[in-house]
């Protein structure tokens, strides 16, 4: 089995802030650090904390709101119109 580096991600856990870790290099290559990831939906960060994930649910449920209500505004005009 081989790993794919360039889909490979490197993230460290843990709540202080990391400065000075070294990075990892698989067959000669550096694998990228992140400090935050999604993986099967779910956004992670590296203090393991649901803000990121929260922030994301959050805007995609006003953005999906605001298609309904501007869909229920033009669904009440033309019942206006037609009736």
């Amino acid at each position: 089995m081989s790993i794919n580096t360039s889909n490979t991600k490197d993230m460290v856990r843990s709540r202080l802030a990391i400065t000075n870790s070294s990075f990892l290099n698989i067959s000669s290559q550096t694998i990228e650090r992140v400090n935050s990831y999604e993986l099967l939906g779910i956004h992670i960060d590296s203090s393991l904390s649901w803000s990121i994930h929260i922030d994301y649910i959050i805007k995609e449920a006003t953005t999906r709101l605001h298609f309904l209500k501007q869909l229920k505004l033009k669904l009440i005009d033309h019942l206006r119109t037609t009736h």
